[in-house]
């Protein structure tokens, strides 16, 4: 992800001890690899509203989330 946004912090590992201090057996280590995987995208995320976009993106960026709508994933 560094390559697509280089100004948000690499984390990758520090989300996978996190998740592995949270789920520590090893029946569990797709958990443990979709959490890091989720903790990097929140990152990205908080990097981009951190350091990154203009006010006004930021207003957009955050109408969009909102708008989102899971009802219509089954479709």
């Amino acid at each position: 992800m560094l390559y697509k946004y280089p100004y948000t912090r690499d984390r990758i590992v520090e989300a996978y001890v996190w998740a592995l201090g949270s789920i520590c057996e090893p029946k569990f280590g797709a958990s443990r690899l979709m959490i890091a995987k989720y903790l990097q995208v929140e990152t990205v995320l908080d990097d981009t509203y951190d350091a990154y976009g203009t006010l006004d993106e930021l207003y957009r960026f955050t109408a969009a989330f909102e708008r989102c709508n899971v009802d219509g994933i089954d479709d």
